[in-house]
């Protein structure tokens, strides 16, 4: 068994296929859509993610305070519940390097054009895979996989 860890994955992806911040995203999404956490996606179709279940649809992915019915939802579903943080944690990543940009059109990242990734972004990377690599091994050791 391989002891790389999913940011080097993800980095290889980039520089290997030259695939986009969205790319990336998608397939960290598809990750967890996929995990084997108990309970409903958070997403209203399996691998389309662009619409939320209706309990969650009201308000920003990822919010730091859900709304009552989306709490409900979420709390009964550990799955939604890892999805909703990785939102969250894109948000933030998102915020974060916009501001390190100072002003760059996050657009310019979502591109779907191949191009390498700047060498910035592969690096912040691990702040959003690291988590997403950590929740999937709990959920295969959970499920005995």
């Amino acid at each position: 068994m391989s002891r790389i860890e999913i940011t080097h994955e993800y980095v290889r992806a980039a520089l290997d296929y030259h695939l986009s911040y969205m790319h990336l995203k998608q397939l960290a999404r598809t990750g967890m859509e996929h995990n084997f956490l108990p309970g409903p996606s958070l997403w209203a179709a399996p691998d389309i993610f662009t619409s939320i279940v209706d309990g969650c649809h009201d308000q920003a992915l990822g919010s730091d305070r859900p709304t009552v019915s989306c709490k409900t939802f979420l709390d009964g579903s550990q799955k939604a519940t890892a999805q909703w943080s990785k939102e969250r944690r894109f948000r933030i990543f998102e915020t974060q390097f916009r501001l390190l940009l100072k002003g760059a059109r996050l657009s310019q990242l979502n591109s779907t054009r191949t191009r390498p990734m700047p060498v910035a972004l592969l690096t912040a990377l691990h702040f959003v895979c690291d988590w997403h690599s950590e929740s999937v091994f709990r959920s295969r050791r959970e499920v005995g996989a």
